[in-house]
């Protein structure tokens, strides 16, 4: 698949590339947030799932950002699986998820379904 057409199509830029673009040629790909709704923020940190309703897609998961940076991290073992942070974002962003894991799961499955995410408390 050539950059152009993963540019285009977030679900492919999500899939094709590994979640590997950067968090500015990922607002770009998304035009804003309606693709990937914020569900949290905290420390400079923004949280968010991507919309996949009827399209398979990855185990659950949520991509976090920092500065340029974006990691994706996945829910169920609460591990980056994608990206790159500073160690210390990810440290915070992998500690917030521990504690919202069951929400994190709730808005995975609600975001799925075509509903709308809830918003998840900030680490504080």
């Amino acid at each position: 698949m050539t950059l152009t057409a993963v540019l285009l199509d977030p679900r492919a830029q999500c899939l094709a590339v590994g979640h590997q673009l950067s968090a500015a040629k990922e607002k770009l790909v998304l035009g804003g947030t309606s693709a990937s709704p914020e569900i949290s923020r905290f420390f400079g940190i923004v949280v968010r799932m991507f919309v996949e309703a009827g399209a398979p897609h990855h185990r659950p998961h949520f991509h976090a950002y920092y500065q340029g940076d974006v990691g994706v991290f996945a829910v169920d073992d609460i591990e980056i699986i994608g990206g790159n942070l500073p160690a210390r974002q990810a440290r915070l962003v992998t500690a917030w998820a521990e504690i919202h894991r069951a929400e994190l799961l709730e808005n995975w499955e609600a975001l799925q379904a075509g509903r709308h995410p809830a918003r998840i408390d900030p680490l504080r």
